[in-house]
């Protein structure tokens, strides 16, 4: 049934109230957790809601339910019908909870919260920056403040602030993909793209795509994640040099190489060296039956094998001299059990 807000008789969203369910019989809690959220969602509260438990049941045996069934309410605080509820997303947070004031009712939160708790509230949490007020997040001091500790707090600074070099070099060192958030003109910056390569090598799918074409652009994101390489550009993907210093990091990055340089001896033989699986995935057809490189992958493969036993070995052997240990001192545990009884 639909709940209302004891003050100002707004309807609740069923999906943003947590129930409480306490039974007579047992202890038994449950917990409905919310639903997806629209686009643009809002908290159900209100500041007097401490004797909402009463309302909740008479409403409930108005609707022809037992009262017994409702015990406690509990419902989030925030600003009545006005504050946002924050959403998650992978890579992207759109706003922090750390953030969302307790306000009187149809005050907005922008409003309501001091700057001085905002301030400290980003210096905690850089992703408080998204429910700082647009004055705020236009401030080169405090979006300093914030991509120090959360270089993705750069998506809720302004787009000038996005335009600013020295802003965007802090973030990407925080965070590399930070660079997804910078303006185009930064993203086609040479000194700021390596930066941010340097601290994540998966952000070269965020720069420019002649950056992306650069091999030494292209091997300083494979330097720090070989498998950066499926974002560089098809130039870079037919560069021999480039290649070859990938494989030789991963040989799983063989995929990612152009047609030629996949039927390339060397660049092959370098990357079933280091992964024997990539000679009959990813090689051309006419090198998967070449002598040479079935000893080379029959090689990396035992190898790989002998790795993986030996670290079941050592595995085996700590467990072992756990067992023994807990065995030599059990004697000490019974005496100590036969004093204190």
């Amino acid at each position: 049934s639909s709940l209302f807000c004891s003050t100002c008789w707004t309807p609740a969203d069923p999906r943003r109230i947590k129930m409480a369910w306490s039974w007579t019989a047992g202890s038994l809690a449950q917990q409905v957790a919310p639903a997806a959220a629209p686009p643009t969602p809002r908290v159900w509260s209100c500041d007097r809601f401490a004797d909402l438990a009463s309302t909740a049941a008479r409403l409930a045996s108005g609707l022809g339910r037992a009262s017994w069934l409702l015990g406690t309410v509990t419902v989030a605080t925030g600003a009545c019908c006005s504050t946002r509820v924050p959403r998650r997303r992978f890579g992207r947070r759109v706003a922090s909870p750390t953030l969302v004031a307790t306000a009187a009712g149809g005050v907005n939160a922008e409003e309501a919260v001091d700057k001085e708790q905002l301030l400290a509230a980003i210096a905690k949490d850089g992703w408080g920056l998204a429910d700082a007020p647009a004055d705020l997040q236009a401030d080169p001091g405090v979006v300093r403040l914030a991509v120090a500790n959360s270089g993705h707090a750069l998506q809720f600074a302004s787009p000038s602030l996005r335009s600013d070099r020295e802003l965007v070099m802090a973030a990407v060192s925080q965070n590399g993909y930070a660079l997804e958030h910078a303006s185009e003109a930064l993203r086609a910056d040479r000194e700021v793209v390596k930066r941010a390569l340097a601290q994540s090598g998966f952000a070269l799918q965020f720069a420019s795509r002649d950056l992306r074409s650069d091999p030494a652009v292209v091997k300083a994101a494979v330097a720090n994640a070989p498998h950066a390489l499926q974002f560089a550009s098809e130039d870079a993907l037919a560069n021999r040099e480039v290649v070859l210093d990938a494989v030789s990091r991963s040989g799983g990055t063989l995929q990612y190489a152009s047609e030629k340089l996949r039927a390339d001896r060397d660049v092959v033989k370098r990357a079933v060296a280091d992964y024997w699986c990539v000679l009959e995935r990813y090689a051309a057809p006419e090198l998967r039956s070449d002598p040479q490189l079935r000893r080379i992958e029959s090689r990396s493969r035992r190898r790989l094998e002998f790795r993986w036993a030996s670290l079941i070995r050592v595995g085996n052997l700590l467990l072992r001299v756990k067992r023994a240990v807990a065995w030599a001192t059990s004697w000490r545990r019974g005496r100590s059990d036969a004093s204190a009884s």
